[in-house]
């Protein structure tokens, strides 16, 4: 039997997300990671055209304190459109192999020329405050996975299954993700 619940999920999170800022250099860039100490047992399957580095710390970073992650598996795809994202409480759609119940959450991801793009939930009224523009892919698969993750939240808390509650925690979790960005950004000086 397969459950569906639809991409959203409730309330912010109880704690604020910890940050910890590493430094790692990746080719010619200073990229700033703050999930290579993260204790977060998510599967993480990657099948877009993405770096698949970069899209599970992404993943990881959206789903801190997401209660139940070793029970998570996370499948990034490719969209034809900006993004998409559904979870699943079942154990049939997972790899992983295991015999106990496991929810999966299904992102796909759109090609660089769709964004910016501005994320509005359509037909639902309370979420049109929560809108915002997403300037890259990060960003996409930072918010659709936070609202798929707060979706578990609620699922494991036998609580309404809002999306505006869902989407309330995506832009909290994609604001922390641009702060965590800004800090670690190289300082700029003025050359007079």
């Amino acid at each position: 039997m397969t459950f569906s619940i639809d991409s959203g999920f409730i309330s912010a999170l109880s704690k604020e997300l910890e940050l910890e800022h590493e430094f790692s250099r990746f080719g010619a860039r200073l990229v700033c990671d703050s999930n290579r100490r993260e204790d977060i047992k998510v599967i993480v399957k990657n099948s877009s055209k993405y770096p698949s580095d970069q899209v599970e710390d992404l993943v990881k970073f959206a789903l801190k304190n997401i209660p139940h992650s070793e029970e998570l598996e996370v499948h990034v795809k490719n969209s034809k459109h900006a993004f998409y994202g559904r979870i699943f409480a079942s154990a049939e759609d997972c790899t992983c192999g295991c015999n106990s119940r496991r929810f999966l959450i299904v992102v796909r991801i759109g090609k660089t020329k769709h964004f910016p793009y501005l994320s509005v939930y359509p037909d639902h009224k309370r979420c049109q405050k929560y809108a915002v523009m997403l300037n890259d892919w990060k960003e996409a698969l930072v918010k659709v996975t936070a609202h798929e993750g707060m979706h578990l939240r609620q699922w494991i808390d036998k609580k309404p299954m809002w999306e505006h509650h869902a989407e309330k925690h995506a832009v909290m979790v994609l604001d922390k993700y641009r702060d965590t960005v800004l800090a670690c950004a190289p300082l700029l000086t003025l050359i007079d």
